[in-house]
């Protein structure tokens, strides 16, 4: 009896696995956000707004900012969201804001679009000082935040961008040696500093723009750098196990911040980002001898790691909102921004896991069936 009911199990079993492997496979597709003949590179996004510059010397133009809405992958909108003279580099992007740099000779201007009326750019000088190198925009609301050299080492800075007619700006790290590499979100602005000689993980509440506080994120004796930040996790890239891998903190409580490990894997794992429970990477892979760049991704909720893009041309600098994830990738022999919309069990959110949720994607399925029976099977076969 008991040998007809193990049989009849295997069968059972052996439907689950097939089910499950026919539909575990990744359910997104890739595909080129605004296919062209030009390089493009630097994207960011917000919802599904991607912004990027593009390269558009050959045509008489150099840099331009461009943009695109994928929210429906099917229509993609192309927009410029200027193709003035110049170089017009680095776009970030929140909600309707792009913040760009413009290069006008010596001057580093930051510029300002609304993508809804691209037409009415107006930009502000970040320093009454000449040949000030100006880097590493970032854009969360109303607030723009920038690296820059102005007082000899290079400091963060920030600006309330909602008055057009009067942008004052504020230093936000008015401390020796370097801060770069900002990044914001709301009121926290998290970047790398070189205090005690390796680079090491702060934030500042910049809540009071005169009085910013600063908080260690981490300090300690390894590198720690190109931060990201989301709601109360900060990422980044430390080489505290002799390469490049990927951590995380949480900085609700900014005096105790809780940092752990996302990922530890023989390689380099860098330029991370970061948006809910949602982490992404790029990963250094090796494939015929030779090693290529491939994006992963991290679910801080279940605690499972996914290949997003595994292409055997390299894949670049993921930048992550909500289920949308972009990146360069050069498949087409020139440097294009690429996309997919994450769904599935890699983006599964809860708070508490549901009883008898073996997969751990937040929900009690036929995946979870399979794996109870798998286990079940195993254990009755070794009895």
């Amino acid at each position: 009896m008991k040998s007809k009911a193990i049989k009849c199990l295997v069968a059972v079993s052996c439907c689950i696995a097939f089910f499950v492997s026919q539909s575990s496979a990744a359910p997104w597709e890739e595909f080129a956000v605004s296919a062209s003949g030009n390089d493009q590179f630097y994207p960011d996004l917000d919802g599904g707004i991607v912004v990027w510059q593009e390269d558009f010397i050959d045509e008489g133009y150099g840099w331009d900012v461009c943009g695109s809405d994928i929210s429906d992958p099917g229509v993609g909108s192309f927009f410029y969201v200027t193709d003035e003279a110049g170089d017009q580099i680095e776009p970030a992007i929140s909600g309707e804001l792009v913040v760009f740099l413009g290069i006008d000779g010596t001057d580093s201007l930051i510029r300002v679009a609304d993508v809804n009326d691209v037409e009415a750019i107006y930009d502000f000088t970040v320093s009454q000082q000449s040949d000030v190198t100006v880097e590493s925009l970032g854009i969360h609301g109303n607030t723009v935040i920038w690296q820059d050299d102005r007082w000899g080492d290079i400091d963060v800075f920030g600006a309330d961008i909602h008055n057009t007619e009067s942008i004052v700006d504020f230093d936000i790290t008015p401390y020796e040696h370097d801060q770069r590499n900002p990044v914001i979100w709301r009121n926290k602005v998290v970047c790398e500093t070189d205090f005690f000689e390796d680079w090491d993980i702060m934030s500042m509440d910049i809540w009071l723009r005169d009085n910013p506080r600063e908080y260690p994120v981490l300090y300690d004796i390894a590198n720690q750098q190109n931060p990201a930040i989301s709601g109360d996790i900060v990422v980044w890239q430390g080489d505290d196990n002799g390469d490049m891998d990927i951590f995380a903190a949480d900085i609700s409580n900014p005096d105790l911040p809780e940092v752990f490990e996302i990922v530890n894997w023989a390689g380099e794992q860098t330029n991370p980002d970061v948006d809910g429970n949602i982490v992404v990477w790029q990963e250094e892979v090796e494939s015929g001898g030779s090693y290529q760049w491939d994006i992963y991704g991290y679910n801080i909720t279940t605690g499972q790691e996914f290949v997003i893009c595994d292409n055997e041309y390299d894949q670049m600098n993921p930048v992550i909102s909500g289920n949308t994830v972009v990146w360069e990738d050069d498949r087409d022999g020139v440097w294009q921004i690429y996309a997919v919309i994450l769904d599935g069990f890699e983006i599964a959110d809860c708070d508490v896991k549901p009883e008898g949720d073996l997969n751990g994607d937040c929900s009690v399925d036929i995946y979870d069936l399979a794996r109870l029976s798998a286990n079940w099977l195993r254990d009755e076969l070794v009895y």
